[in-house]
Formats: C-alpha cells, structure tokens, sequence
C-alpha cells in the first residue's frame, strides 16, 4: 500500500511555474536593458552617461544572474518531485 508524500502534480507545475517567470524575467530584463541602451546613445557623452551606463549593466547582470538561479530552483523541485516520486512508486512495489 502506498503512502501519500504529496500532491506530486502541484509541486511539478509550482516548479514549472518558476521557470516559466524566470524564463519571463530574463526576457524582461533583457528587452528593458536594451531599451534603456538605445535612450543613452541618444546622450552626449559624459559622467551621467557613463555612470548610468555602468550602473545598468551592472544591474542588469545581476538581475539575469538571479532569473538563472530562479530557473535553477524551478528545474531542483521538479526534479526532486520525480525523483521522490518515483522512489514511492518503487516502494509502493515492493512485497513487504
């Protein structure tokens, strides 16, 4: 007789969910980084521009480095969820 851990098709689409949005936000990142670097070749250079420029990048960076680790969450608890799964289903088999 199997025991019931979880909902196992909740906790996969709660993983799929998170990659979507971190798929979403890389691409939101992406596509503000990009408009606001189009607005700045418009600038002259100097400081502002340079700073701004800096201070974007940088952000932008870190921002995509964070939708990857978001991505990375989503694909361990999807993972785990089958994995553990799997190890029920097995369990479940066996003749005790």
């Amino acid at each position: 007789m199997a025991k019931f851990v979880c909902d196992y098709e909740k906790v996969v689409d709660a993983g799929e969910k998170i990659r979507q949005n971190a798929d979403s936000m890389t691409k939101t990142i992406s596509s503000y980084a990009q408009d606001a670097e189009s607005t700045l070749s418009g600038w002259s250079q100097g400081t502002a521009k340079s700073s701004f420029s800096s201070s974007l990048n940088s952000q932008a960076v870190q921002s995509q480095s964070d939708a990857e680790y978001l991505k990375a969450i989503g694909d361990y608890v999807v993972e785990s969820a089958n994995a553990i799964q799997k190890l029920e289903e097995e369990f479940a088999s066996m003749d005790i």
